[in-house]
C-alpha cells in the first residue's frame, strides 16, 4: 500500500471517529433532555405533552448555541441539560424569548455556604449591555432540585432575574411581562409583603427581602416549589405568578 492510499485510510478513518463521536453525543444528549423533561415536569406545572417534541428541540437548541464554562470545575453533558430544560420548562407557557438574551453560563464549584445570603451571593446574574451571564454554584443547582420542596432553587431565582431584567433593569418589575395598567399593583403588593411575609417561606432573610428584585425572584422560587401553599398563605402574589408563568399571553392578571 502506497504512502498515499495509507494516508488517505487514515484521514478517512479519522473522520469517520469524529462524525460518529458527534453523533454519539448528540444522540447522548437527546436521551437525557427526555429523561429530565420526564423529571422536571410536574415540577414545572407542565402537564401538556402535545408541545413535548417542539420543547425538546428548543431545549437541545439552546444547549447547541450557548457556551457553558466550568470555573475549578468540568461542565457535563447533564449540567447542560439540567440548565437548558429548567429554563425552557420554566418559560414554556409565556411568550418570553431569553434565547438571544444569555450569553455565557458559568458553573462555579465552591463550596455552599449555610448562611444564605452568602450562598445567594456565589450564584448570580451579571447584566453585560443587554445579554445576561449566568454564574451557579454547583452545590447550588443540585440542592435546588434535590429539595424541591422547600422554596429554594437558587437556579429559578436567577432566571428570574433575567426575567425581570428584560427591560434593562433587574429591579422587582418585569416590565415586559406586566401590562403597564397592572404594574402599580404589582408595586403595592410587593409593598405590602415585603415587611410581612414568613421568613421560612423563602431562602432570604429580611434584610434581602426589602430589595425588591429579590423579592420576585424569591416569589418565582415559592411558586414552582410550593404554588397550592403560595396559592393559599398569599394569593394575591400567586395570582402574579401565575399569570407571568403561565397565563402571559391572556393579558389578565388573576
Amino acid at each position: 500500500m502506497s504512502y498515499f492510499v495509507l494516508t488517505g485510510v487514515i484521514v478517512a478513518i479519522a473522520i469517520l471517529f469524529f462524525v460518529a463521536k458527534k453523533y454519539y453525543i448528540q444522540a447522548q444528549t437527546l436521551r437525557l433532555i427526555k429523561k429530565e423533561y420526564q423529571s422536571l415536569a410536574s415540577y414545572f406545572h407542565i402537564n401538556d405533552d402535545k408541545s413535548k417534541p417542539l420543547t425538546i428541540r428548543k431545549i437541545h437548541h439552546f444547549i447547541n448555541h450557548h457556551t457553558f464554562l466550568g470555573d475549578n470545575t468540568t461542565v457535563t453533558i447533564a449540567d447542560k441539560v439540567l440548565i437548558s430544560t429548567s429554563l425552557l420548562l420554566m418559560l414554556k407557557h409565556t411568550d418570553i424569548d431569553v434565547e438571544e438574551t444569555i450569553n455565557t453560563i458559568y458553573i462555579t464549584d465552591k463550596p455552599r455556604s449555610k448562611n444564605r445570603l452568602k450562598s445567594h451571593k456565589s450564584s448570580s446574574v451579571v447584566n453585560i449591555g443587554n445579554r445576561f451571564n449566568i454564574y451557579i454554584n454547583r452545590q447550588d443547582l443540585e440542592y435546588g432540585f434535590e429539595n424541591i420542596k422547600d422554596n429554594k432553587n437558587l437556579l429559578i431565582h436567577q432566571f428570574a432575574h433575567i426575567i425581570d431584567g428584560l427591560d434593562g433593569k433587574i429591579d422587582g418589575f418585569p416590565a415586559l411581562i406586566i401590562p403597564s395598567k397592572h404594574l402599580d399593583k404589582w408595586n403595592n403588593l410587593s409593598r405590602k409583603y415585603m415587611n410581612t411575609i414568613e421568613l421560612k417561606d423563602t431562602i432570604f432573610n429580611r434584610q434581602m427581602l426589602a430589595q425588591r428584585s429579590d423579592f420576585f425572584a424569591s416569589m418565582s422560587e415559592f411558586y414552582f416549589e410550593n404554588p397550592e401553599e403560595l396559592k393559599t398563605k398569599y394569593p394575591e402574589i400567586f395570582d402574579f405568578m401565575e399569570f407571568i408563568y403561565i397565563k402571559s399571553k391572556e393579558g389578565v392578571v388573576g
